[in-house]
């Protein structure tokens, strides 16, 4: 099944990549870098030359808007390290990066729904991403395979994790699933086997088979550091007891006390009192100056 979707994917690509050409024309070069063609709505990133390093999408070209990076615009671009998206995207089209086993840093300031099947597909080198708070839905195979991904900041707006999603991701440490999420599909993090805990909100509906907890293959094991923590009703307990998970209350999870700094407050209290004083001296000092006025009138 899982290759079969790949399969599908790919043949899809293909067919869009040659069709492009009929519909919007030969795709041209900016920068000596990026690859494009122009639509009605506005510039579709399609590809790069010359093997970049460092991309950096521009908002328009030519006066147009740039509104989509094409799938595999950018597949298996083995020499691409840092990439910045503008806000002007509206799409990140299916494995758009798969495959940049040199990626380390993707910015993107874009307010996109989802991210596409297999958008970040094998890049192994990236270590964080910080979705847009716009994202609703993370598609299958999204970051499968990103084995140095160290930190993945989830938008409250997620409400569909997809499955395989980020599977692989073996040096991801901690997740939180947002309120709001609805479903997490199956393998969604599995082969996490640094992830010892995910926070699970009641909100989530479905947990698909082995989203948590499991990794090794053909024969799959229990990571056995893991703990899910969430409520007592939820389907988070409900799948760790289906798994023989350990499993963490959150109503009786301690949260960590604030220390208090005396320092900041006696550093704040002496300019409390530094400004009575001044405020006190300034107005003596209006005082006894209004006293001699008196007493040279009279």
């Amino acid at each position: 099944m899982k290759n079969l979707k790949l399969l599908i994917s790919t043949l899809t690509a293909a067919a869009t990549i040659l069709i492009s050409p009929i519909f919007y024309g030969s795709a041209e070069t900016y920068g000596g870098k990026l690859q494009y063609i122009t639509s009605e709505d506005g510039i579709i990133i399609t590809g790069a030359v010359n093997n970049p390093e460092v991309l950096d999408i521009p908002s328009k070209i030519n006066g147009k808007k740039v509104i989509e990076i094409r799938e595999n615009a950018f597949f298996k671009c083995r020499t691409l390290e840092s990439i910045k998206i503008p806000e002007t995207v509206e799409r990140l089209g299916h494995h758009a990066f798969y495959g940049c086993t040199a990626l380390k840093s993707a910015t993107i300031e874009s307010e996109l729904s989802k991210i596409e099947n297999g958008c970040f597909y094998g890049c192994s080198s990236l270590k964080s991403l910080d979705l847009p708070d716009s994202v609703t839905e993370i598609e299958d195979y999204s970051l499968f395979g990103c084995s140095r991904l160290e930190r993945i900041k989830l938008p409250k707006s997620i409400v569909n994790i997809g499955q395989y999603s980020f599977s692989g991701c073996s040096a991801l440490e901690s997740i939180i699933i947002p309120d709001g999420t609805l479903n997490i599909g199956d393998y969604a993090f599995f082969r996490c086997d640094r992830l010892d805990n995910a926070i699970i909100p009641d909100t989530v509906m479905s947990m698909g088979k082995f989203s948590f907890g499991f990794t090794g293959g053909p024969k799959l094991s229990a990571v056995q550091s893991f703990t899910i923590t969430g409520s007592e009703k939820s389907n988070a307990k409900i799948y760790a007891d289906k798994n023989s998970l350990r499993f963490s209350d959150i109503e009786s999870t301690p949260k960590p006390h604030r220390e208090i700094n005396f320092s900041r407050i006696i550093k704040y209290a002496m300019i409390a009192l530094s400004v009575v004083f001044s405020a006190l001296f300034l107005k003596l000092g209006i005082d006894s100056m209004t006293v001699s006025k008196r007493v040279r009138n009279y």
